[in-house]
């Protein structure tokens, strides 16, 4: 009896100690999440102060005005092209989707013919050959 008390004991402690440790992980677990939060907010304010200094550059002189608005023309060109392109991709996708579904279907029909040919024939062999067998 005192072994059994004893093993139960133990078992309680381990218990207890996996409890600090799952504990432990989760604190951890949060804290981490909290400076991932915090790094994706710093880098959110260091990339507005950025864009905040590139305009002030760009808009603070005739020419920087120029370069600005020839920047965002080329960006406006690039977003076009790649919205035409994507077009075209998604055209071409479709168009493959409906060619692949038309083959699928007909090689369904294709495959339901031959199974309702190939059970018509051995449903006449199988009359046949018991045809032959009654008489």
């Amino acid at each position: 009896m005192v072994q059994i008390y004893h093993l139960t004991l133990d078992v309680g402690v381990k218990i207890i100690g996996f409890g600090k440790v799952l504990a432990y992980t989760t604190l951890r677990n949060k804290i981490l999440r909290k400076m991932e939060n915090k790094s994706k907010i710093a880098a959110i304010v260091v990339a507005g102060i950025a864009a905040g200094a590139a305009a002030w550059y760009f808009t603070r002189s005739e020419s920087g005005k120029q370069n600005w608005s020839a920047l965002v023309d080329g960006v406006k060109d690039f977003t076009d092209h790649l919205k035409h392109v994507a077009s075209k991709q998604a055209d071409k996708v479709n168009d493959l989707s409906k060619e692949t579904s038309d083959y699928l279907v007909a090689k369904a029909h294709e495959a339901s013919n031959f199974s309702d040919d190939t059970l018509s024939n051995i449903s006449a062999k199988v009359a046949m050959e018991a045809k032959t067998l009654s008489s």
